[in-house]
């Protein structure tokens, strides 16, 4: 599974890439979606790849992430460790989607404490955009 974050606003962005944000819900700054890792979002996030930071999350930090931000309609999910367990391991696994739970797919979290490294620069030049793989854990352990 895969992690995208929105870094950038909306303002001076191109018409293709906003579309491509609003279908995978991620309609402003510091919201996070959990996409499975297939070719189809990877061509996604190739073209927003100037807009957003991505990885490969781990079970430990999407129970977290759900637990504190995972909403059910307008309300919040009140799951205990072994519910939460349970719908990440099904997740994680492909068995199932947020939605098949009712659970909203996307998670509205706070900006990182100690900031981000720079949102104009990729990660592999100390930025904060792109590519991340594992490191995502490390920055959606400071939003949650």
């Amino acid at each position: 599974m895969i992690a995208i974050v929105r870094l950038r606003g909306e303002v001076k962005t191109i018409g293709k890439i906003e579309h491509t944000m609003q279908l995978l819900n991620l309609r402003t700054v510091n919201n996070c979606v959990v996409v499975p890792d297939n070719e189809k979002y990877r061509g996604m996030i190739r073209k927003i790849k100037d807009h957003v930071t991505y990885g490969e999350i781990n079970k430990e930090t999407f129970k977290k992430m759900l637990i504190k931000w995972g909403r059910k309609g307008q309300k919040r999910l009140a799951l205990k460790d072994d519910e939460a367990d349970k719908i990440v391991k099904e997740v994680m696994d492909g068995k199932k989607r947020l939605k098949d739970f009712e659970i909203k797919p996307m998670f509205r979290l706070h900006p990182p404490r100690g900031g981000y490294e720079g949102i104009k620069r990729p990660y592999s030049l100390k930025g904060a955009l792109g590519n991340r793989k594992a490191a995502i854990n490390e920055l959606l352990e400071r939003m949650v």
